[in-house]
């Protein structure tokens, strides 16, 4: 399945709160998120970074999808996101806005010694590994998971430069916003709070803004 979102609800000052529905093969158990966008224009998208979402349960995903913003467990996400408060841009990282697809070079796969036809299964755990964004300077993040149908055995984040990975941490699944974001100010990873997706472009053997 294709991932996908659905807009629950709209502030008096423009913000989206969304559900965002992942294909469960490639985050594992965890595939519903609830996501806050501040505002848009025609290049980017802004956002709080490391606090515009929270990761739902299937129960309430469907409590959010029909009460939107007055749905209580969101109350926390809500307030730390500004709801119904003036936008303020300064507080703000963006990603370009883009149609690129979402995909990385085989040397990506050699580099995390993947083999991209069997990857997928290891002693009866799906093992998934995906990009996250790509800052200004060209660092890629990326993150592993091995996981069963219900538990994650392994949560890996790496910051890839120059076809090299520049940094690696475990990431604890109970602290994962928490975790990414301090070891991406550790590594210097989005030092201007602009971002892109991560695509590319195999015939041509480039990197797509």
């Amino acid at each position: 399945a294709l991932d996908s979102f659905r807009i629950v609800d709209t502030d008096e000052y423009g913000r989206k709160l969304f559900i965002y529905y992942a294909n469960q093969g490639a985050l594992g158990p965890i595939n519903r998120w609830a996501f806050i966008i501040q505002c848009s224009d025609e290049t980017y998208s802004y956002f709080y970074e490391d606090q515009c979402c929270r990761a739902l349960t299937a129960e309430q995903a469907n409590k959010l999808k029909s009460e939107g913003a007055k749905y209580g467990e969101i109350s926390e996400l809500l307030a730390e996101n500004d709801w119904q408060m003036p936008l303020d841009k300064s507080k703000c990282s963006r990603v370009k806005i883009t149609n690129n697809p979402h995909n990385h070079p085989k040397e990506i796969y050699e580099l995390f010694s993947f083999d991209i036809e069997t990857m997928r299964y290891s002693s009866g755990r799906f093992r998934s590994l995906f990009g996250l964004c790509r800052d200004s300077d060209g660092n890629q993040l990326y993150m592993f998971v091995e996981y069963d149908g219900e538990n994650y055995y392994a949560i890996q984040a790496s910051i890839v430069n120059n076809d090299s990975i520049a940094a690696q941490t475990e990431i604890n699944v109970e602290n994962i916003f928490d975790e990414i974001s301090a070891f991406k100010r550790a590594n210097g990873f989005g030092i201007d709070k602009t971002y892109t997706s991560i695509g590319y472009d195999s015939n041509r053997k480039k990197w797509l803004d």
